[in-house]
């Protein structure tokens, strides 16, 4: 996974939080289809990149408004 990847899930959960669930979507949808990690496992993906607490919890809201089916929890 790359840094844009990164940017990639940075962007789908902010949009996730800006109730703009469609766009968030789109961005989840590509990521998944270019990265066969992040598919089968995005948790562990997004972890690699936001270990911080308080950012992953900030993140899996984001995520999961914008339609990430994964439980991904409350992290401390």
């Amino acid at each position: 996974m790359s840094a844009d990847t990164q940017t990639e899930i940075f962007k789908a959960a902010s949009l996730g939080m800006l109730d703009r669930h469609q766009e968030g979507w789109r961005i989840l949808d590509a990521l998944m289809a270019a990265n066969a990690e992040f598919k089968v496992d995005p948790l562990c993906e997004i972890r690699r990149y936001f270990a911080a607490p308080k950012m992953m919890n900030v993140i899996s809201k984001g995520l999961s408004k914008a339609g990430l089916q994964v439980e991904l929890g409350q992290y401390r």
